[in-house]
């Protein structure tokens, strides 16, 4: 027992799940060339080891912070801002060092919604993102060095997420194309307005249904939201013989070499459909929280039109479920198109 016993121990040491010499990790939109939102309390946050206490500086006030990773190695602080300005620059400093460099302090707006939010500035390969109309007259003002974007990339996720991958970008005549085009001119038109800094966080998906960004607690505390919930049900209850069935239309037509043969057919709803009740919330709008934000604006209705009469009440759900995950009921929220919708019976 003398020889074994240090041996388990030694066992058990080495695959614990905790990390006795982590080292801090940000989440990725905590990174260079972010906009922090000027004059407040911002909320910054990330991992390291269990215990470990981080110091947190900054160069527009100099005031250093510490926080402690609790038993799970998450943390989370917040650092008071001061007016509209930088470069600035961030350090994370315990067992490694991080610094965030080229941190604007201005406004930051979370732009979320279907496809006329999310369509580009620039054309690209899908024939529905075809850029703006005057693109080569707005081509040659494109750098705004002073606004900058973050793509959540398109997830639907059964639980809610700790995190994405994405950059900041700033900008310019190489990165515009990619911008939002709704988010760009509205950004364009506050800094002109202002003059303050402008970070978008563009989280967005074509098509998608507003209960795909509310919370699924809210969806279920409702009783005109639990038909959406199972209609759901019964989709996946049926999803395995509707995929077969799916699969056998897909290869007809693209066997089918007529140059009239039409759009393709639609593959049914399943688990990973982005009209899943509650799953881009989980996997789109969770890993943002709690950075904090001006506001959001909000481009979407069209996948609700034909459920009109519900949307009336359940989009209002899914803003009062937003500000309350952000802890502010008065945080603003812009409709870029208010989607006027004769009022239907539909549930």
């Amino acid at each position: 027992m003398r020889i074994v016993l240090p041996v388990m121990v030694a066992l058990l040491i080495a695959h614990s799940p905790v990390r006795l010499c982590a080292q801090i990790k940000l989440p990725a939109i905590i990174s260079d060339n972010m906009v922090l939102q000027q004059n407040t309390k911002v909320a910054l946050w990330g991992w390291a080891s269990p215990g470990e206490v981080i110091t947190i500086t900054n160069n527009w006030n100099r005031k250093a912070t510490t926080v402690t990773a609790d038993i799970s190695g998450k943390w989370l602080t917040h650092i008071t801002t001061t007016k509209a300005g930088g470069p600035y620059k961030l350090s994370f400093k315990a067992s490694n060092t991080i610094d965030v460099n080229n941190i604007l302090l201005g406004e930051v707006w979370l732009a979320s919604g279907q496809s006329n939010m999310e369509f580009f500035v620039g054309k690209t390969p899908n024939p529905s993102y075809t850029g703006i109309h005057n693109y080569d007259e707005i081509i040659k003002d494109a750098e705004h060095p002073a606004i900058r974007q973050i793509d959540v990339p398109n997830k639907v996720a059964d639980t809610p997420q700790t995190d994405f991958k994405g950059v900041w970008k700033m900008c310019t005549a190489k990165t515009i194309d990619t911008f939002s085009a709704v988010a760009y001119f509205f950004a364009r038109e506050v800094n002109k307005a202002t003059g303050f800094p402008v970070g978008i966080i563009n989280s967005t998906w074509g098509g998608t249904p507003a209960e795909a960004w509310t919370k699924k607690e809210v969806l279920q505390g409702d009783a005109d939201f639990v038909p959406i919930l199972e209609r759901y049900k019964k989709a996946l209850e049926v999803y395995p013989a509707e995929n077969e069935k799916y699969r056998t239309a897909l290869d007809k037509w693209r066997a089918d070499t007529s140059k009239t043969k039409g759009a393709g057919p639609r593959g049914p709803m399943g688990p990973n459909h982005n009209h899943s009740p509650a799953r881009l919330y989980n996997g789109m709008i969770v890993p943002v929280q709690p950075y904090t934000l001006k506001g959001f604006i909000w481009y979407q209705g069209e996948s609700n039109a034909d459920r009109a009469y519900q949307y009336r009440k359940l989009f209002p759900a899914m803003i009062a479920n937003w500000r309350s995950d952000w802890k502010n009921d008065n945080c603003l929220f812009i409709l870029c198109r208010y989607l006027r919708i004769a009022a239907r019976t539909q549930k």
